[in-house]
């Protein structure tokens, strides 16, 4: 859990040029970053706050977001951090700042603003952190974005789940919250006779909650249970789930990606009963260079003929 204490400067501030200045044209382009960065130093100049005090900075404009209104005249929420160890984005005095996130004032009827918030902010946490932000996990392709790994993550279509729209963001997923710090993995080294690990909802606070496994190449599978609680409320299933990392990858190109195909989230857990003690994975090694998971109840002591089947069409290291 993130504990945030933040205050509120006391009046708006008049931007120097008008809105169309500063948006996308077109939209989705995010062809004027530099601009936004113009936007943030006019403002830490004509606020009356003491920026010493803080270590992250927000900054509201006045209407929607054009990710939601898809208005090319509106500007687009973003967030800013340093990149390879460049110099601070604005100066007051003495006082850098060296992140943070543009985010807007209002939503739309049937919007929500806090998947925005969630994801912007979230950005920053990650830069604040000591690492290069948490990334985007959707896939840019030129002014289009595809999902990688769709609702399971805020940082991907995870931000807009909920009616209204955003009002319910889900919990980061597992290769986040490793990049945080927050969560440590099970390393599963494959064997001929397989290896078990009981998983733990991954909302949960212990217990194992992922496992990983190397693959032949720099690739590795993070494979994590999902349970409709809490912050996950509005998941659309709850299940295990599979993901490939490639952390060769930039942001927006890939890192994370939803293993496909495979069996979907709701069908691993729907014979098992109690569903709190977690499941038991049990990962083998099969034909043709390919990865068995087998997945059970962890209360059972075996699979029975209840045990459900995710064929990982990828390499598996040379078992031990």
């Amino acid at each position: 859990m993130v504990t945030m204490k933040w205050d509120v400067a006391q009046k708006w501030i008049t931007a120097p040029k008008d809105r169309a200045y500063y948006s996308q044209k077109p939209a989705d382009s995010r062809s004027n970053s530099s601009r936004y960065i113009e936007l943030l130093r006019y403002s830490v100049n004509k606020t009356n706050v003491d920026l010493a005090k803080y270590d992250l900075f927000v900054l509201v404009f006045a209407g929607r977001g054009a990710e939601e209104s898809r208005n090319n005249l509106d500007l687009w929420s973003w967030a800013f951090w340093p990149v390879d160890g460049s110099g601070p984005l604005a100066t007051l005095g003495t006082y850098a700042i060296r992140a943070f996130a543009l985010v807007p004032e209002i939503a739309g009827i049937g919007y929500s603003l806090n998947g925005v918030y969630a994801h912007e902010i979230g950005h920053i946490l990650g830069w604040k952190a000591g690492y290069q932000g948490l990334v985007n996990l959707y896939l840019c392709k030129g002014n289009e974005t595809v999902p990688a790994i769709d609702d399971w993550s805020p940082y991907d279509e995870g931000s807009w789940l909920g009616f209204p729209r955003g009002s319910m963001p889900v919990e980061a997923e597992a290769w986040s919250r490793i990049r945080m710090g927050w969560l440590t993995t099970q390393n599963v080294s494959l064997t001929a006779l397989g290896q078990s690990v009981v998983l733990q909802p991954l909302e949960q606070s212990t217990g194992t909650r992922v496992a990983r496994l190397q693959l032949r190449d720099e690739r590795y599978l993070l494979i994590e249970l999902r349970r409709k609680v809490g912050f996950d409320t509005a998941l659309p299933a709850e299940g295990v789930i599979v993901t490939v990392i490639d952390e060769t990858k930039e942001n927006c190109k890939g890192i994370v990606r939803l293993y496909e195909p495979q069996l979907e989230p709701y069908e691993t857990l729907r014979h098992i009963s109690n569903k709190d003690l977690g499941v038991h994975i049990l990962i083998l090694p099969y034909f043709q260079g390919n990865v068995l998971i087998r997945i059970s109840s962890s209360d059972i002591g075996s699979y029975l003929d209840l045990m459900l089947l995710v064929l990982l069409q990828v390499d598996y290291p040379t078992f031990s």
